[in-house]
């Protein structure tokens, strides 16, 4: 467990266009899980003390879902950007440390989650924001470091030729005290294509009044999003498997874990066969 209390924003409030679904995006199963859920999960078992979720389309469906979890909901009322909806979680009636994550990234583990706000207390930075390295950045924004300390962060969007070339990544989850977020989210103003308010922008404000800005790095799981149903098949193919190969720990007999499917509220009991081709389906 964290040795410090920590809350969590969550932002979950995006329609998730590219789902190509009426279904709201975070509520999309992963091994039989709404997504969503298996980030507030991990959230809590990391021993967060809070856990705040900004939502917008879909609010009650996604509400019905994760309310019964200890989630206490907040309303994007408008589609305003990052920055726009952790405000919408009222930050300002927030103390200590506030992780903020992803609704859509169902990768993050209880392990993840403490290491990361572990990494930022044993740092003296006033913002943590955690970062991974690919060799194919896609539409990831960019760190851009200058004398190798980060300096900002640049949406894939607004991007230079030069930006894209760079390979460390935001993966869009941020760790701080609420002081420190409550100093500058009201700072941050529209100055991008898509006149939105990027989250994105306390970095350089902060970077600016020299204050320390420090990249955790975290495993490429950690960045793993869900926009798209291929990348709905991805991560829920990662689940599966992390699923199949804890049973194998435990002792369940498995005789091709490429081609058996056990969904995460399934108990299998010890020295159990799972032959090839069969789907395990949970009870809700």
């Amino acid at each position: 467990m964290v040795k410090s209390p920590f809350s969590v924003i969550v932002l979950a409030a995006g329609k998730g266009t590219r789902m190509k679904s009426s279904l709201p995006k975070v509520l999309h199963p992963v091994a039989g899980v709404p997504m969503i859920q298996k980030v507030i999960q991990a959230a809590k078992a990391s021993g967060a003390e809070e856990v705040r979720v900004v939502v917008g389309h879909g609010e009650t469906m996604v509400r019905a879902a994760i309310e019964p979890l200890g989630a206490v909901c907040f309303r994007q009322q408008q589609q305003l950007g990052t920055a726009d909806a952790v405000r919408s979680a009222q930050p300002d009636s927030m103390s200590g440390i506030v992780l903020i994550l992803n609704g859509d990234h169902p990768l993050i583990e209880v392990g993840d989650i403490q290491k990361i706000v572990t990494d930022f207390l044993a740092s003296s930075a006033h913002i943590g924001v955690v970062t991974v390295t690919m060799d194919d950045p896609g539409n990831y924004g960019r760190i851009v470091r200058n004398q190798g300390r980060v300096w900002a962060i640049v949406e894939a969007k607004d991007a230079t030729h030069e930006s894209r070339k760079i390979k460390e990544v935001n993966t869009g989850i941020y760790v701080l005290r609420a002081e420190t977020l409550n100093e500058y989210l009201p700072q941050v103003k529209p100055h991008n294509a898509q006149s939105e308010f990027y989250l994105t922008d306390i970095i350089s404000l902060a970077v600016e009044d020299h204050r320390q800005v420090e990249a955790i790095s975290a495993p490429a799981h950690v960045a793993k999003g869900v926009n798209t149903q291929a990348e709905l098949a991805e991560v829920s193919k990662e689940t599966f498997r992390r699923k199949i190969h804890r049973l194998m720990e435990d002792g369940v007999i498995v005789m091709d874990p490429d081609k058996t499917y056990v969904e995460s509220s399934v108990e299998v009991g010890e020295g159990s066969v799972l032959f090839p081709n069969v789907f395990f389906k949970g009870p809700n």
